[in-house]
């Protein structure tokens, strides 16, 4: 990954830096661990914001990125809290994200747009667990919600202890957003028998250690559903 950047910064009396107004691209490949993709091919990344030391906040006003595998635009901004050590312990965050299209391979079964995505939560840098307060995504037909934790872990996919809902939807449409690797034989029972009209609402408890989502087939345990046809 090759990256480029522009910025305009001033420092308070002390030497501290008192703010960074920075615009950066990037394009290439960087390790990306996704099911079978193992990097992430960025046609281009284009990032404008701005660090404030004073309230010791990092915002992004816009952030796009184009690779072969993902696409969107998204802004928001961090909290950056740091502990009795000086070392950064937490980051506080929420953000907003548009103009989405996942095209990973073997997430999903053909590449899949959404509409938005909203995301409030707090990351601890020493568990690295990322506590989800809320987060929702919707797309056409399709509305997610859920709050929990993700883990991440070296070399291997993240883990995720997340419950939520999902909005009623056309049974048409349900094959576009249910990933290829969470309960197969459910989804290819849904594929082969339901045809017509509309499914859900559902509620769903997702229970996956880190490395778990690496895995071609995942334990029945890893995930509850419940629908209301």
């Amino acid at each position: 990954l090759t990256a480029n950047l522009t910025s305009r910064f001033a420092f308070r009396p002390d030497a501290r830096l008192a703010f960074a107004d920075f615009d950066a691209t990037a394009k290439g490949e960087t390790p990306f661990g996704m099911l079978r993709s193992d990097r992430l091919h960025v046609n281009s990344i284009h990032l404008v914001g701005r660090f404030d030391g004073n309230a010791r906040r990092v915002t992004v006003s816009s952030a796009d990125l184009d690779a072969r595998e993902a696409r969107l635009h998204l802004a928001g901004q961090g909290d950056l809290i740091y502990g009795a050590d000086g070392a950064l312990a937490q980051i506080k965050t929420g953000f907003n994200a548009s103009r989405i299209n996942v095209n990973v391979p073997g997430l999903f079964e053909r590449a899949t747009a959404f509409d938005a995505l909203a995301f409030a939560g707090m990351y601890d840098m020493a568990a690295r667990k990322l506590d989800v307060v809320n987060a929702s995504l919707t797309g056409p037909s399709f509305k997610l919600e859920t709050v929990g934790a993700v883990t991440f872990a070296d070399n291997a996919a993240p883990g995720l202890a997340l419950t939520g809902t999902l909005g009623q939807m056309p049974t048409r449409m349900v094959m576009n957003y249910w990933p290829l690797p969470i309960a197969p034989g459910a989804r290819s029972w849904v594929a082969g028998n339901i045809f017509a009209g509309t499914i859900g609402p559902a509620n769903f408890v997702l229970n996956m250690a880190p490395g778990v989502l690496d895995r071609p087939v995942l334990p029945a345990d890893a995930l509850k559903l419940t629908f209301a046809l």
